[in-house]
Order: C-alpha cells, then structure tokens, then sequence
C-alpha cells in the first residue's frame, strides 16, 4: 500500500508540474505522503483521504485526471451515506455533491490533526460551510459545548484582537493590569475550531504571529503557543482538538504567504448550483423560503415583545381615558 502511495504522488506530482493547473505556491511536499498515512493509520476511507490530500485544491476538471490515476492503483471508492446524514444536521442547507464533496474533505482534514483552508468564488457559501463544519467537529469533540469562535479578517484586524491583551481592570477600589484573552486564545486553550473568514486580508503581521501556532510540534515539549501579552502565563498548552479552518477568495490566495499556506490542507469549493438541474433550484428556493419565512416571524415575535416592553397598552389606555374625560366634559356643559 505504501509503495502505491509514493508511486502516486510522484506521478501527481509530475502531471501537476506539466500541467501547471493550479497555483504554484501550493506545491506537493513529502508531507503529502506522511498525511495520507496517518489518515490510512486512523482506518480513514483510502480513496476519500487521497481525494482530499492530493485533489481538495483543485476543481473538477483536474480532479477527474487524479481519479483517472486512481482507478490505475486499483483503489476502490467504498459508498457512503454518513456524510449526507451529517449534512443533514446543518439548518438550511441544500444538499448537493459539491458540498457533499468539501464537507468530506474538511472533515477528514480535521479528524486527522490538519487545519484548513477553503478556497471559492465570492458567495459562494465559504463561509457558512465552514462554520457549519466547525460547529459539527467541536460538539462531537467538547462535551460541555462551546460557542462558535469566528474571525472576519480585515486588513487592520491586529494580534491582540485574536489572542488578547493586558487591560486595566478596577476592582474593590484597586486598579490591576490582567490579562484579557481573545477568541484564538480561547480555542486554543478548549479545543476547539475556529473560522478565520477572508484569510487573505490579514495583515502580514498576524499571518506571521500563526505561522509559529502552526508549526509542527514533535513532542509534548515543544506544544505550547508564545503568547508575550500574557506576563503571567507566557506559555499557552495547544489543545490537541485546537483547530482552524480558514476562507479565502480564488483569486486572493496569492496574497498569502506560501509558506503559511503550505501548513493547511487546500480545500476547493465548486460552484453548487447548476442552472441545468431545475429540481436543485426548486429545492435551494424552497430551503431559503423557509429561513426567511422564519426569520421573518421570528423577528415579529421580537417586534410584538418590544412593543409590550415599551408600554404600548398603557398608550392606548391613556388614549381612552383622554376620549372618556373629553365626553364627560362634554356631558356636564350640556347640563
């Protein structure tokens, strides 16, 4: 097996360097190789974990030429519905077999000690794919249940706002300097997923500050995160569930430093709508209509609480009792 492994990833890699179909920065290393062994070490699905590890950044033209190198190894795919039940789990999703596709992928990915990254077009749901795969790894992985860590990168977002920062905290008449964390911080310390949206908008600097969370850790020792802001506890113990799945545009992820990029697993996004399948957009019509249906009666409920909250009734009320005292009066300069 392990021969048709590295048998495979050298002719790969020389199809892919002839071909030149995909960015260069994200380029085939030996990691590769040991990625798909762990994944095979962990009774992982062998065609899925090479469809991920050596297709997940590619679209679907040059996926079909890896499955067509495949079938030559003999490697079977197995049929699975384990992943459409978990899609199933997600609120409002419309189920399709490219999603069905990214979330595997992701999935695998995480299970098997590796970060993401998940390339698209604008819209084209990144970003709800991802918090759906990071809310369904972390209730499976936390008991207790956390809320979801979510960053939406921009060019000015800074170190301190993902991993804290000292501030000045007034209590029983003293002033102290204590340590703040932020939601990185947090995830790192639980175990958990976190989302950084737009990945590719990050300054430099923060990119930097991850690249050494991210480096791989060979023992116990070295599996902590720097976190200097923090003057108490300057070491941070990485979480062995602590896990990131980043966004990011197609044509934005040159912008990323290559070496940051080569430390996540690439995975791409197809377009899932297909306006030669009519029953699909029937289907994705129908899922929206029910979101905003009940966003929309929710969001009446909250409109009817605010209205009692605010005294409307006594409004009204007084409004009466204005009309009756009008009538009296009327009634008494009759008399």
């Amino acid at each position: 097996m392990i021969r048709n492994i590295v048998n495979l990833h050298y002719e790969w890699v020389e199809w892919d360097k002839k071909n030149n179909s995909q960015n260069e920065m994200i380029c085939f290393t030996i990691r590769e190789i040991e990625s798909v062994i762990e994944c095979l070490k962990n009774e992982e699905d062998e065609y899925d974990v090479i469809m991920t590890v050596y297709g997940g950044r590619y679209k679907k033209n040059d996926k079909e030429k890896l499955k067509q190198l495949i079938n030559g190894y003999r490697i079977n795919k197995k049929n699975k519905e384990e992943i459409k039940k978990i899609a199933k789990t997600f609120e409002y999703c419309y189920i399709n077999n490219s999603l069905l596709e990214v979330v595997n992928s992701i999935l695998i990915s995480l299970r098997n000690n590796q970060n993401v990254i998940l390339l698209g077009n604008n819209e084209s749901g990144l970003t709800q794919i991802a918090e759906w795969c990071a809310i369904y790894f972390n209730k499976i992985n936390i008991e207790k249940g956390v809320n979801l860590n979510i960053c939406y990168c921009t060019k000015n977002l800074e170190c301190t706002e993902l991993i804290g920062s000292q501030k000045l905290i007034s209590e029983n008449g003293k002033d102290e300097l204590r340590f703040e964390p932020g939601f990185l911080y947090n995830s790192i310390d639980e175990g958990s997923c976190i989302v950084l949206d737009n990945i590719n908008e990050a300054p430099s600097r923060v990119i930097e500050r991850l690249n050494g969370l991210l480096d791989k850790k060979n023992n116990e020792e070295e599996k902590y995160f720097e976190v200097q802001e923090n003057t108490k506890n300057p070491k941070l113990k990485i979480h062995r569930n602590f896990r990131i799945i980043a966004t990011s545009n197609f044509d934005k992820i040159n912008q990323i430093s290559p070496a940051f990029v080569n430390r996540f697993q690439v995975i791409t996004l197809e377009d899932q709508i297909s306006f030669k399948e009519i029953k699909g957009i029937k289907k994705l019509i129908q899922i929206l209509a029910n979101k905003y249906q009940k966003e929309y009666y929710k969001n009446n409920k909250n409109i009817n609480k605010n209205l009692k909250n605010n005294n409307v009734k006594h409004i009204f009320e007084k409004k009466k009792k204005k009309k009756k005292n009008k009538k009296k009066k009327k009634i008494i300069k009759k008399n």
